[in-house]
């Protein structure tokens, strides 16, 4: 009796040792993330087509490359309290680095920002907010800004180098990035121009944020019915409604971000490159050099402005042209004035852009 007593208890040890050792193993079994990403929603996910998704291959790239583990959180919800949720669940997860992308966050990074001062934050392509729109960055937080005036010098550039000589510039706001978008184009057309030895006509317009896209459209056939061969569309419903009357009037158009549109009237698209900046910024970050509270602005020297020159459909300006001009803007031989310079009519007559006619629309 007692042996059998002996062997019952010996058989309950056993169950309870393996119950809290298959605790344990689940326990070890689920991972950190230490590097992590929270995307805009579920309809702005990493399979966005555009800077989210560009954001997260650069992240995974990295991490694979680094040994690193990652992860992505969604939110289910397109709120700035969904966006927070997802960066408790993240923290909670293990993670010491918090990736996001797009204007979404400004608060959302504020707030965590100082909620988690152990953490750290890469903000791609926008800058924290306090209630009051104040750009406030913590030291935990370095924000990753592009160089859009570039952006628009290689739009303009390359479009009146394929020969386009009468276009136009259509921008969602009237921002300081719309600007430089602006401002970039108009240098880039009256530099091609004086390489071709012709004089170019642009028409230039900031439409406001809550345009309809019917009023862009229609402004887009009015332009196009008027011989613009090209026009400049700055902003994601900017570009979509020009699109549209562009393939209607057989006109071309440049956009202005990564887009995903079955337009066949799209001659290209300049692009940020967050993949190759965070993947930059987060090999800082593990070589001990992170330095937060400040914004790192970035353009073609840093590989992180560019015409993805595969897709687009130029037929006379060619890739050895884009290398040339792209090597003048790296080594800072281009002087380009931005948003800081004033109206477009100071920057015409400071920046003595005398191969091109503008007007304002």
């Amino acid at each position: 009796m007692k042996k059998v007593m002996i062997l019952l208890l010996a058989a309950l040890l056993t169950v309870s040792t393996a119950g809290c050792g298959g605790d344990k193993e689940e326990l070890q079994s689920s991972p950190d993330y230490e590097i992590a990403m929270i995307t805009e929603s579920e309809n702005v996910s990493i399979d966005d087509k555009s800077d989210t998704q560009d954001t997260w291959e650069g992240l995974r790239r990295f991490a694979e490359d680094n040994g690193k583990t990652f992860k992505y959180y969604e939110p289910a919800e397109d709120s700035d309290d969904g966006r927070l949720e997802q960066i408790d669940m993240a923290a909670q997860a293990g993670a010491k680095v918090i990736v996001c992308c797009g204007d979404s966050f400004q608060r959302v990074i504020h707030t965590a920002q100082s909620k988690y001062e152990d953490l750290t934050f890469f903000y791609v392509d926008g800058s924290p907010r306090s209630e009051k729109g104040e750009i406030e960055i913590g030291k935990n937080c370095l924000c990753l800004a592009f160089d859009e005036t570039q952006a628009g010098f290689l739009a303009g550039y390359s479009a009146v180098m394929e020969g386009c000589s009468s276009l136009g510039f259509m921008s969602e706001n009237k921002s300081a990035s719309m600007k430089r978008y602006g401002y970039g184009f108009l240098q880039g057309c009256n530099r091609a121009a004086e390489d071709k030895g012709w004089n170019v006509d642009i028409s230039y317009k900031y439409f406001d944020e809550d345009e309809s896209a019917a009023k862009v459209q229609s402004a887009a056939e009015d332009w196009y019915r008027q011989d613009t061969e090209l026009i400049f569309a700055c902003g994601s419903g900017i570009f979509d409604s020009v699109a549209v009357e562009a393939d209607i009037a057989d006109k071309a158009v440049f956009a202005g971000e990564r887009v995903n549109s079955p337009s066949k009237r799209i001659l290209a698209a300049v692009v940020k490159e967050c993949g190759n900046v965070i993947y930059q910024q987060l090999g800082d970050f593990y070589s001990g050099t992170f330095e937060g509270g400040r914004t790192v602005r970035m353009g073609v020297a840093e590989d992180s402005i560019s015409i993805p020159m595969k897709q687009g459909r130029f037929e006379v300006f060619s890739s050895e042209d884009y290398r040339a001009v792209t090597r003048e803007l790296a080594d800072g031989k281009v002087k380009l004035a931005g948003s800081k310079t004033g109206s477009v009519e100071k920057l015409v007559e400071k920046q003595g852009l005398t191969s091109i006619e503008v007007t304002i629309k």
